[in-house]
């Protein structure tokens, strides 16, 4: 396991984030929606980070290796 890595991204930086997941982007959305998801999110990470920046630690696991099959039974 590695980490904890902390991340601080700007309000802007995590809304654009928010925007890399396939659910959630800019294209699949459509603009009136991502102009109103944007103004909300932004609003409420506005009141849960004070400074600005949003604080955020990751922990991650990398396996390395060839998947086996499963055990017989």
């Amino acid at each position: 396991m590695f980490g904890p890595i902390s991340w601080q991204p700007t309000i802007a930086e995590d809304i654009e984030a928010w925007h890399s997941q396939a659910d959630l982007s800019r294209e699949w959305m459509g603009e009136p929606m991502v102009n109103e998801f944007d103004v909300e999110l932004e609003a409420m990470l506005t009141r849960m980070f004070l400074d600005g920046r949003c604080q955020i630690e990751i922990f991650f696991t990398v396996a390395w290796g060839t998947p086996s099959s499963p055990a017989s039974s």
